[in-house]
């Protein structure tokens, strides 16, 4: 990885991403994110399968059409589509959402924790929230027409200002396979 990225940029440095829901649903993959600051037209998240190939996605940000209802992330939903991950029940949207939230937002992750830290290599959520504990965040998922609809619930103190959570649409084919993911506010 290191020399993929040296051919990019020679004064790149990149961390990995891990969590306990990388390592159930993407096994054969390292997620490794791009630390210094890229430029927009390059990829920041980069995906390492076990046998050494490079999967970068070109974009991991939420975007829609001016009057579309829904926003989505493409690259992202593109390669988990790949991966034909099933979504059967309530629990499993939920895990399926926080996957998602968490191969998009590696990068923003990582980003946050760069700053107040020195030379870091490896963020694994698992042992962060070791220390913490879990997020303020709770979902809940019910059947739709097209899959599930899943929606994330803050649930920490009163006092603090959030923007409005999102609410996920999980497209699923007929043998309940994930297609696509999109979220509104």
């Amino acid at each position: 990885m290191a020399e993929h990225l040296k051919k990019i940029d020679p004064n790149m440095r990149s961390a990995i991403y891990a969590s306990n829901l990388l390592r159930k649903y993407l096994p054969d993959f390292r997620v490794y994110v791009r630390v210094d600051s890229p430029r927009f037209s390059q990829p920041t998240i980069f995906l390492v399968n076990r046998g050494g190939e490079i999967t970068p996605l070109p974009s991991e940000l939420w975007r829609g059409e001016d009057g579309e209802k829904f926003l989505r992330s493409p690259e992202v939903a593109e390669f988990i589509r790949q991966r034909k991950i099933k979504v059967q029940s309530a629990e499993e949207a939920v895990d399926f959402v926080k996957l998602f939230e968490e191969v998009q937002g590696a990068a923003s992750y990582v980003a946050s924790l760069n700053i107040n830290t020195k030379d870091f290599k490896v963020f694994d959520k698992a042992f962060i929230e070791s220390y913490y504990g879990p997020t303020n965040w709770k979902y809940s998922a019910k059947k739709s027409n097209e899959g599930w609809s899943v929606g994330k619930h803050y649930a920490g103190p009163p006092e603090a200002s959030i923007e409005m959570p999102p609410v996920y649409e999980i497209v699923l084919d007929g043998q309940k396979t994930f297609l696509d993911l999109r979220r509104s506010n």
